[in-house]
């Protein structure tokens, strides 16, 4: 009777705590959806920039436009619609952590990854 009992509380204890697991999870999926698109937009633009050298902010934006991005338990997805704002975001990120500079020639700004020479 003893073990019988036991077994329950040990079923309870497990469905509540896939269950909180389960709501931790829910409500960190948005915050989690954006690592995901900064990430993959962050590893776009260096590839690009070790593709093709300098770029300006227009062709960046160009190419950021309509990523998407997804998490592999959800069904929910993000995407890039807003190209402008989202490149500025992630641009100045980069600059930040000293892995692009930006060059300014007149009206134009252009962004290259960082050498050993631009250091």
């Amino acid at each position: 009777m003893f073990g019988i009992i036991l077994r329950i509380l040990a079923l309870a204890f497990t469905i509540a705590l896939v269950g909180a697991w389960g709501i931790i999870k829910d409500q960190n999926k948005n915050s989690e959806l954006l690592n995901v698109i900064y990430n993959k937009v962050e590893k776009k633009i260096i590839k690009l920039l070790k593709k093709n050298g300098k770029m300006s902010f227009k062709e960046l934006k160009y190419e950021i436009d309509g990523v998407k991005g997804s998490l592999f338990w959800s069904k929910k997805k993000i995407k890039v619609t807003d190209s402008k704002v989202f490149t500025k975001a992630v641009l100045d990120k980069l600059l930040k952590e000293n892995l692009i500079v930006k060059e300014s020639k007149g009206k134009n700004e252009y962004y290259n990854l960082r050498s050993v020479n631009n250091v």
